[in-house]
C-alpha cells in the first residue's frame, strides 16, 4: 500500500458515512483486495541500506523466525514489556536507525494476527503486521 494509499485509508475509516454510503468493513475489505492485486510483499529492511529505508514509510516487514517463534509461544493479549522486547528484536533484525522504529500492530499484540479480512494477505507475505515507521 503507498503512503497515498494508507493515507486516503485513514481518512475514509475516520467517518466512512461522511464521505461514501460504504461500510468501514467494506472500505477496509477493498483496500484489502487493491493491495493484494498489487502483489507487494513485507520487505526485508536487513538487505536494504539504512539511508534508503525511508522509501518503506508505513511498509509492512518480514518476521525473523526468532521472532515467530516468540509470538507462537505467547499468551494473549502480550504485555507491554513484550510488545517492547519483540519490536526490540525486529529492530536490531532489520538494522533500523534509531530515529526509526518498527511498530507490532494492536491487532498483534491483541491476537497475535493482523487485523485484515483476507487471509491471503498473510499466506502470501505481504501482511506482517509489523510496519516500519521512519521519522526524519
Amino acid at each position: 500500500m503507498t503512503p497515498q494509499e494508507q493515507e486516503e485509508m485513514y481518512k475514509l475509516m475516520g467517518d466512512p458515512q461522511a464521505r461514501t454510503n460504504k461500510s468501514r468493513e467494506r472500505i477496509a475489505l477493498e483496500i484489502e483486495e487493491e493491495t493484494l492485486k498489487a502483489g507487494e510483499k513485507a520487505v526485508n529492511l536487513s538487505l536494504i541500506p539504512q539511508d534508503q529505508h525511508h522509501l518503506y514509510d508505513l511498509k509492512n516487514v518480514t518476521v525473523p523466525p526468532d521472532v515467530l517463534a516468540i509470538l507462537a509461544e505467547c499468551e494473549y493479549p502480550l504485555s507491554k514489556e513484550e510488545v517492547h522486547m519483540i519490536e526490540k528484536k525486529m529492530d536490531r533484525f532489520h538494522n533500523i536507525a534509531k530515529t526509526s522504529a518498527i511498530g507490532m500492530s494492536l491487532a498483534m499484540q491483541q491476537t497475535g494476527k493482523p487485523n485484515i479480512q483476507l487471509p491471503q494477505l498473510i499466506s502470501e507475505g505481504i501482511a506482517t503486521g509489523f510496519e516500519y515507521y521512519h521519522y526524519p
